[in-house]
């Protein structure tokens, strides 16, 4: 096992709901434990869930929001940590892992104060579970529709059609919408809308802007359409997100 070094553990307790995210690159790694409470992952290209019992592993480089939910508590560890040489474990993404029982995380989080040791063995023994057989590295073909991919990531406030995306890509547009939705998991429109929500939520998060100012520096028709664009990725409101 590498060695490890910026090691940050907390425990995480809400009632009810819960909002948060990572809009810049994760600059180390982490994994979450929950404990109570289910999440909903939001990435560009789609979403992921996960409920008690589950663990959440968060790989240097990602970026994601979530959007937590409690039976009415959630609570979960947060364990931030970094190798020596940074290439280790690179490209893992995001992922999660079930059914991991969670003992190793209650006796990681009660004993990392006071005793460092013990703590430092049971993070080991839980890296050593995950990295030799929980996780997966992922073994992606090269994307046909990658240059559509980045256009619309630079395109996010503009209304793109299918015929400009399909031609970068040398298709014909019905043929590339389905090569885009079985590479991706979205349509092109689905795929630029949760762009577009990723930065609302940083924009509900950060600032004090209306959801009308939102609505328009985004691009949106109106603020209605946005709305309902938001609520039908999020399940949740603005004003529900931004409280």
């Amino acid at each position: 096992m590498a060695y490890l070094h910026n090691v940050q553990i907390a425990m995480h307790c809400y009632h009810g709901s819960h909002t948060t995210g990572v809009t810049n690159t994760f600059k180390e790694h982490c994994f979450g434990y929950i404990f109570d409470g289910s999440v909903r992952i939001l990435l560009p290209s789609g979403e992921l869930c996960a409920s008690a019992g589950d663990l959440l592993y968060i790989s240097q480089e990602s970026q994601y929001y979530s959007i937590w939910s409690g039976e009415p508590d959630i609570c979960f560890l947060s364990v931030q940590f970094g190798f020596a040489n940074r290439s280790t474990h690179a490209g893992l993404g995001l992922q999660i892992v079930r059914g991991m029982p969670k003992e190793p995380f209650l006796r990681l989080y009660e004993t990392h104060r006071n005793h460092p040791m013990a703590a430092l063995s049971a993070m080991y023994e839980i890296l050593g579970e995950l990295y030799e057989n929980r996780l997966t590295t992922p073994h992606r073909a090269a994307s046909r529709t990658l240059p559509a991919q980045r256009y619309i990531e630079s395109h996010t406030h503009e209304v793109i059609a299918v015929e400009t995306l399909a031609g970068l890509c040398g298709m014909s547009a019905s043929h590339f919408h389905a090569v885009f939705r079985r590479e991706i998991g979205l349509t092109p429109v689905r795929y630029r809308h949760t762009l577009l929500v990723q930065e609302a939520m940083k924009l509900l998060l950060r600032t004090n802007l209306s959801v009308e100012e939102i609505s328009d520096r985004l691009g949106f028709s109106s603020s209605c359409y946005f709305r309902r664009v938001f609520s039908g990725i999020t399940g949740k409101t603005p004003l529900e997100i931004r409280e």
